[in-house]
C-alpha cells in the first residue's frame, strides 16, 4: 500500500506497514475531499451547469422546496414567526406547510409565543401536531395535551376551542379512565369516599370522581365546560363510552389510528424505525454495486404528498464528501436526494427517540444519518467522486446509511469483545488512553469513535464519517488485540487473575491506574532484578537499580542497555511485529520519562503511571 495515499495522520502511527494480516480493502483511504478539485473532478462550467452546494451549507436548503426560506430559518424562532405573520394571507399560507414542518417551527419559536400559529392551523396540522409531541413510544403523556390546551385558552376561548373540536374523541376518551372516572347520572355521592372529589357533568348526565391530590382536581370543572361548549354531542359520547373501556382498550385503539397518520407524515412507529439500524453486508452490497449499479436503480421518490419537508435537516452541514457530490447534482437529483434524506432522518429520530417531541435531538440526528451515510458512499464507491454521484443518485439514502452502520458494527463487535476480555464491566482500564475510550465508544448501542484517537487531545465522542478514521479505528482494535493475546497467552492474564492479584503495599489508588504497559514494564523489571517475570511493584531502590542496568545515557540520550537488550530480544522473537513494536514502545517510554532519574528523586506516585512502584 502506497504511504502517500494512508495521509500524514495515518502515518504518524508508524506501524501501517506490518498490517500483513490486515483485510487491505478495509485500509483503503478516502482521498475524495483530496481530489475534489484535481484530476477525478472536472465539473462543467457551462452556464447551464447546476447550481452547486457548497459544504458548509445546511442540509434544509438541499431542495428549495421548504416554504420557509433558509434566512427565515437561520434568523431563530421569533424571525420565523414574524415572517408567518407579514404573509399576505397568513392563514392560508399556513394551511400549506407540511403538519411537521409547522410542529418544528412552533417549537423553535417556543410554546409560549407560537399560540397565534395554533389559531391559524387547519384541524388536520392540529391533530398531527398532537400526534407528535403527546407520545413516548407508545405511552400517551395526557399532560402535554393539557399544557397545549392551557397554551390555547392563554390566546382566545375559541382557539380552545379548536384544539378540542380537533383532538381525537379516544384521547378524551383516555384522559377521563386513567385516574378520572366517569359515572352515570344515577351515582348515590353519599356513598363516594372522601379521599374522592365529586363534579356533575355541565349538562348533568354524568358525574365524575378525581382523586382530591389529583393535579387537575380544582380545574377539572372548568374544563369539562370548555369541553362541552367544543362539542356537546362528542362529549356525552366520550363520556358514556369511558364508562364502560378500559384504558388498555383505548389506548390500543389510539395507537393504531396514530401508526396510519404517522405513517402518512413520513414517520414510522419505534419498533418499525430500528430496522434502519438492520445489518446490510457492506462486502455483498458494494460487489452488488460493482457488479451492475444500473440494475440497483431504485424507483422514484416516496409519495408522501407534501407533509415530508427537509426542515428537519436544519442546522445539519454535510460532510466534505456528501457535499461535493450533492454539489453536483441537479436540481431534480437534489430534490428527490433531500426527500428520501428526510425520509431517512425522520426514520432514524423515531428509533432513537422514540418521541417526536424531542425537537432539541434533531441536528444530532441529522449529523448522525450526514455521516453515516457519507461513510456508506465513499464505501460503495470505491473513493471515485464520479461513481460517488452515480451511487448517490441510484440509491437510497437509507441504504447509504445501513452500509456505513454495518461497517461501523463490525468494529464495535471486536471492540466489545476485547472490553468484556480486558475487564472493561468490572471498571478496569488497562489499555490507558485513548484505547480504552475507543472501546468504550464503540461499545455503545450506537457506536461512536473517540477524537482522542484522531485528533490527540479531543475528548469527545462522534460519528465515524470516512474510510480513514475507520482505518484508523482498525488499527487500534488489531494492536489492542496483540496486547491482549500476549497478557492471556503468555501471561496468564484475565480480568479475575487480575483483580485478585498482591500488589502488597500499592495505593488503591494507584491500582485503578494499572494499565497493561505498567505491568509489562514492571515484569520486565522484576526479571531484571529476580529473574522471575512478576508483577509484585517494586521499592524505591529497586526501581534506580533496574534503571541504572536497563538504560545508559550516552551523548546525551537515554538508550536501552545491552544487558536489557538480552532480556527483550527472545521476548521479541517470539511475538508478532505488532507487538514487538508495542514493547519497544513501553521501554522507551519508561527510559525516557526515568533514565535520567537519581534514587532520592524517583516519586513513586508519578512512577506508578509508568512502572507498578512502592514508597519503601
Amino acid at each position: 500500500m502506497r504511504a502517500d495515499v494512508l495521509g500524514p495522520e495515518v502515518n504518524t502511527c508508524n506501524r501501517l506497514a506490518r498490517r500483513k494480516d490486515l483485510d487491505k480493502d478495509r485500509l483503503r483511504i478516502s482521498k475524495v475531499a483530496d481530489v475534489c478539485s484535481t484530476q477525478l473532478w472536472t465539473p462543467s462550467m457551462s452556464d447551464d451547469a447546476p447550481q452547486k452546494l457548497s459544504s458548509s451549507r445546511d442540509l434544509a436548503t438541499l431542495s428549495g422546496r421548504s416554504q420557509l426560506p433558509a434566512h427565515v430559518r437561520s434568523g431563530g424562532g421569533m424571525a420565523a414567526l414574524n415572517w408567518l405573520l407579514d404573509r399576505e394571507d397568513p392563514a392560508s399560507f399556513l394551511g400549506q406547510l407540511a403538519t411537521g414542518e409547522l410542529y418544528y417551527t412552533m417549537q423553535e419559536i417556543g410554546v409560549g409565543d407560537s399560540h397565534v400559529l395554533l389559531d391559524l392551523a387547519t384541524p388536520e396540522q392540529i391533530r398531527g401536531i398532537l400526534d407528535l409531541d403527546l407520545w413516548t413510544g407508545h405511552d400517551v403523556k395526557l399532560e402535554r395535551w393539557v399544557g397545549w390546551l392551557d397554551m390555547a385558552r392563554s390566546h382566545s376561548i375559541d382557539t380552545a376551542l379548536k384544539l378540542v373540536q380537533s383532538t381525537e374523541p379516544e384521547l378524551l376518551q383516555l384522559l377521563f379512565t386513567r385516574t378520572i372516572t366517569v359515572h352515570g347520572g344515577d351515582l348515590d355521592i353519599d356513598m363516594v369516599p372522601d379521599e374522592l372529589q365529586v363534579i356533575p357533568s355541565p349538562d348533568g348526565a354524568f358525574w365524575v370522581t378525581i382523586p382530591r391530590e389529583h393535579e387537575l382536581a380544582d380545574r377539572l370543572h372548568d374544563m369539562m365546560k370548555l369541553l362541552w361548549a367544543a362539542d356537546m354531542t362528542m362529549m356525552r359520547d366520550v363520556f358514556q363510552t369511558a364508562r364502560f373501556e378500559l384504558p388498555s382498550q383505548i389506548e390500543e385503539t389510539l395507537i393504531r389510528f396514530r401508526e396510519g397518520r404517522l405513517e402518512e407524515m413520513g414517520f414510522f412507529t419505534p419498533g418499525d424505525a430500528l430496522s434502519v439500524y438492520a445489518y446490510l453486508s457492506p462486502t455483498r452490497m458494494r460487489a452488488e454495486v460493482r457488479g451492475d449499479l444500473e440494475a440497483l436503480r431504485v424507483a422514484p421518490p416516496i409519495e408522501h404528498g407534501t407533509v415530508v419537508h427537509d426542515v428537519i435537516l436544519h442546522h445539519v452541514t454535510p460532510p466534505d464528501t456528501l457535499g461535493a457530490v450533492l454539489g453536483e447534482m441537479s436540481p431534480s437529483e437534489r430534490a428527490r436526494f433531500a426527500e428520501t434524506f428526510t425520509f431517512l432522518v425522520n426514520k432514524v429520530f423515531m428509533a432513537r427517540t422514540g418521541d417526536l417531541s424531542q425537537t432539541d435531538a434533531l441536528p444530532e440526528i441529522g449529523g448522525h444519518c450526514g455521516a453515516l451515510v457519507n461513510l456508506g458512499l465513499l464505501w460503495l464507491a470505491d473513493e471515485s467522486l464520479p461513481r460517488a454521484l452515480s451511487v448517490a443518485t441510484s440509491l437510497w439514502p437509507e441504504q447509504l446509511f445501513r452500509v456505513g452502520y454495518s461497517l461501523i458494527t463490525d468494529a464495535a463487535k471486536q471492540a466489545r469483545q476485547l472490553a468484556h476480555r480486558s475487564g472493561a464491566a468490572h471498571n478496569l482500564r488497562l489499555f490507558g488512553e485513548p484505547i480504552d475510550d475507543v472501546l468504550e465508544g464503540l461499545s455503545r448501542r450506537f457506536p461512536v469513535v473517540y477524537e482522542g484517537l484522531l485528533t490527540p487531545g479531543a475528548l469527545v465522542w462522534r460519528d465515524v464519517r470516512t474510510l480513514e478514521e475507520l482505518s484508523r479505528i482498525e488499527i487500534a482494535l488489531s494492536d489492542a488485540s496483540a496486547v491482549l493475546d500476549f497478557f492471556e497467552g503468555e501471561l496468564g492474564f484475565s480480568p479475575s487473575v487480575l483483580m485478585h492479584a498482591d500488589f502488597g503495599a500499592l495505593p488503591e489508588s494507584e491500582r485503578d491506574a494499572i494499565t497493561f504497559g505498567s505491568l509489562f514494564r514492571t515484569g520486565l523489571a522484576q526479571s531484571m532484578l529476580s529473574d522471575t517475570f512478576s508483577f509484585t511493584p517494586l521499592s524505591r531502590d529497586e526501581l534506580a537499580s533496574f534503571l541504572a542496568v536497563g538504560f545508559t545515557i550516552e551523548g546525551g540520550r537515554v538508550t536501552v542497555s545491552d544487558e536489557l537488550a538480552q532480556v527483550l530480544a527472545p521476548l521479541k522473537d517470539k511475538v508478532s511485529e505488532i507487538m514487538a513494536a508495542w514493547i519497544d514502545d513501553q521501554v522507551e517510554e519508561l527510559g525516557l520519562a526515568l533514565g535520567r532519574v537519581q534514587a532520592y528523586e524517583i516519586d513513586p506516585a508519578f512512577a506508578s503511571a509508568l512502572i507498578l512502584t512502592v514508597d519503601q
